[in-house]
């Protein structure tokens, strides 16, 4: 169910140390969703790593962003992820 989704996802960011989290969102957000989600990394997860996807990411920041990408997963192995 949704509840039991946000609930396992609140216990991985609650587990996560801020120094090991890193926001990144897509340039193609409004700037509502990007505020949101800064906030959310600032003053939920307690970090400074927040990114957008935008052209602008430097080379060295690219390249962890994409390997990134590449391993999403669908939602169904939450459960068992020792990071989201």
């Amino acid at each position: 169910s949704w509840e039991d989704t946000f609930r396992l996802a609140a216990e991985k960011c609650a587990a996560c140390p801020p120094d090991q989290f890193k926001m990144i969102i897509s340039a193609d957000c409004s700037d509502e969703d990007r505020f949101v989600a800064h906030k959310f990394t600032r003053d939920a997860m307690k970090s400074d790593q927040f990114h957008s996807s935008s052209p602008t990411i430097a080379a060295n920041e690219a390249a962890p962003s994409f390997s990134l990408l590449k391993t999403s997963r669908s939602l169904n192995i939450l459960a068992s992820a020792s990071n989201i």
